[in-house]
């Protein structure tokens, strides 16, 4: 672990820091760089953002920097756009206590502070609650976060139980935090969250679909998802993962790469239930997924099934491809190696088939050029209708299988079927 210095930062994002800084003191305000930053510069890390706390108000804020935007000014909340700081946004917040928080969320009072250590009771854990003036490099840490963070320790501030009854996302943070960081989640914190995981039922969909994509987009996924079963905590977040048995989840996600993404990660956490023949359209839609990821999750889980086929028998070449054109690769046979691997399904044999067509067939080859189009099906004689339909399909499952590749292949496998 190294001690925090702001010189550490990214060139662009000190720059901002420095300059936002640099204003505030202007105004007899000292800023501090707090919360994520200061952490990942303790570990030797590259903050990917940053945000300030000072003693300044929104309305001080508002008046001094016309350009700022209020984000969350009830609560204390201003941002720096990129005109102002000439490199990313930067984050102003208000020192302040708070009170109650009826919505599992939100505070239902805020009382502004000029302590960061007043500022710091408020914060989930104690890596999270360093200060550090990126002008000086004065440190304050009120908790006793960068020891926790030498003990390799990941520990909430004050009360656990009360940190989670505040806001329940903070169980799943609490998971994504242990994997990311490499940290153990001390015994009365792990305790409490456990204690308060079902609170995790009043949490939003959207909310919770952030944070699952949180974990999948950094390494660590596969110790996540092992900390939130140890918890209790995934099937009160996604109720409707209550039929999957989670040790094996866990056991899913050591076998994908790492990390898996959102879309792979989603898919490995359905995989059961679509097994199970469950509707994982429907299990996923309680997480209020945008249309685009749902359709790469479930075409995902279609291409995976069009090669685990029950009865060990082999995925027809033509519905293989057709499922492989709508995802990737190397989506469908990293979930397909997981599950074959623990799950067996599919098969030895049926993954290597599947293999093996696709290395035949690349993906740009999976779209046939048109041999026989609608007008032409219909001068030969097919009424409009379903069977125009499902000829013109049956004629590109031909080509897909390799039976026909020329337009008077194509005529001539038409007339037969006439």
């Amino acid at each position: 672990m190294l001690r925090p210095t702001a010189k550490d930062l990214p060139p662009d994002l000190l720059r901002a820091v420095e300059r936002c800084a640099g204003a505030l003191a202007d105004h007899g305000v000292q800023a501090w760089l707090v919360g994520g930053a200061v952490r990942d510069l303790a570990l030797g890390r590259a903050p990917d953002d940053a945000d300030l706390a000072s003693a300044a108000v929104p309305a001080q804020i508002a008046k001094w920097f016309p350009a700022a935007i209020g984000v969350g000014a009830a609560f204390g909340t201003m941002v720096l756009p990129p005109a102002f700081t000439g490199g990313p946004s930067i984050e102003l917040t208000t020192f302040r206590s708070e009170r109650e928080y009826s919505d599992g969320r939100h505070p239902d009072s805020v009382e502004y502070s000029d302590s960061p250590e007043v500022d710091a009771r408020r914060r989930d854990f104690t890596c999270n609650a360093l200060y550090l003036d990126p002008l000086t490099d004065e440190l304050r840490d009120p908790t006793g976060g960068l020891a926790d963070l030498e003990q390799g320790r990941l520990r909430a501030i004050g009360e656990p139980a009360e940190r989670f009854e505040e806001d329940a996302l903070r169980v799943l943070r609490l998971a994504r935090f242990a994997a990311r960081f490499g940290l153990e989640i001390e015994a009365g914190t792990a305790r409490a969250a456990r204690s308060k995981a079902s609170l995790l039922r009043g949490i939003s969909a959207e909310r919770t679909a952030h944070e699952l994509d949180g974990m999948f987009e950094r390494p660590g996924s596969a110790r996540a998802i092992a900390e939130l079963e140890a918890l209790g905590a995934l099937p009160f977040a996604w109720p409707a993962l209550t039929r999957v048995e989670h040790a094996r989840s866990a056991a899913l996600f050591e076998a994908l790469p790492d990390p898996p993404g959102p879309v792979l990660g989603l898919a490995a956490l359905l995989v059961e239930l679509d097994d199970a023949g469950a509707d994982p359209a429907a299990a996923l839609d309680a997480l209020k997924p945008s249309r685009e990821r749902r359709t790469a999750v479930l075409d995902l889980l279609r291409a995976r099934a069009a090669i685990a086929l029950d009865g060990g028998t082999l995925p027809q070449r033509a519905a293989l491809l057709r499922r492989l054109r709508a995802t990737q690769d190397g989506l469908v046979f990293a979930l397909a190696a997981a599950t074959a691997e623990l799950l067996n399904r599919p098969t030895s044999e049926q993954l290597g088939a599947a293999r093996a067509c696709a290395a035949e067939v690349p993906a740009d080859q999976r779209h046939p050029k048109i041999l026989l189009d609608a007008a032409a099906l219909m001068a030969a004689g097919v009424e409009r209708g379903p069977r125009l339909g499902r000829l013109l399909a049956e004629l590109e499952d031909a080509q897909l299988e390799g039976q026909v590749s020329k337009r008077d292949e194509a005529e001539a496998w038409l007339r037969k079927q006439l």
